[in-house]
């Protein structure tokens, strides 16, 4: 039977420091894109609000100019 080599400890151990760094990093970048995203959700929801009040006054002007149109013609 073979034995198996043992693994290099430096090279696994700076594999793994390396690898844990790059997951800290990681994480604190989807963190980052987390809050940010909350941000942008955020006004998102309050533009939404806005617009869609502009399109109710938009309709309501609209249909009074309709309105001032067809009283006009007669």
């Amino acid at each position: 039977m073979k034995q198996s080599p043992q693994p290099d400890v430096i090279s696994t151990s700076v594999t793994d420091e390396h690898t844990s760094s790059e997951i800290a990093r990681l994480e604190a970048l989807c963190e980052s894109k987390a809050s940010q995203l909350s941000a942008v959700s955020a006004v998102l929801h309050e533009k939404m609000k806005w617009f869609e009040a502009m399109t109710v006054v938009a309709g309501y002007f609209i249909e009074q100019v309709w309105w001032f149109f067809l009283n006009l013609s007669y």
